[in-house]
């Protein structure tokens, strides 16, 4: 488990070994923000990661680069946008419709919050 090392409320990362390989891509992945893509994108390289495109992709003011672990889950290295400027790590929900995108992150927080009454 990996744990914020700030005073955020920032939940900490579970990294589960599952018996089974991955099978077709990520639903979900990490994005990790990082102040100068191409260091970061090196670094990681050097720890086993490969680039899954060339050159660095952007939409509006957020630049990031698409990489795989060793076992092929997909995650990101990108800048942050002006609205998430603080945060160094998101989870990203990848859809093909955005509404159905939408409901499932509305029904998966509804279910959150009704099974801990602590979170709001």
């Amino acid at each position: 488990m990996l744990v914020p090392d700030d005073d955020t409320n920032a939940s900490p990362l579970v990294l589960q070994q599952v018996p089974e390989p991955k099978v077709g891509k990520n639903r979900m992945h990490l994005d990790i923000v990082a102040d100068d893509i191409e260091p970061e994108v090196t670094r990681l390289e050097s720890l086993g990661a490969r680039r899954l495109h060339d050159g660095v992709q952007n939409i509006d003011d957020t630049q990031w680069v698409t990489l795989a672990d060793p076992e092929g889950n997909e995650f990101c290295v990108c800048t942050a946008s002006s609205t998430d400027a603080r945060r160094r790590l998101r989870c990203v929900l990848d859809s093909i419709s955005r509404p159905a995108r939408a409901r499932s992150v509305a029904a998966l927080a509804d279910s959150l919050t009704a099974s801990r009454p602590d979170v709001a």
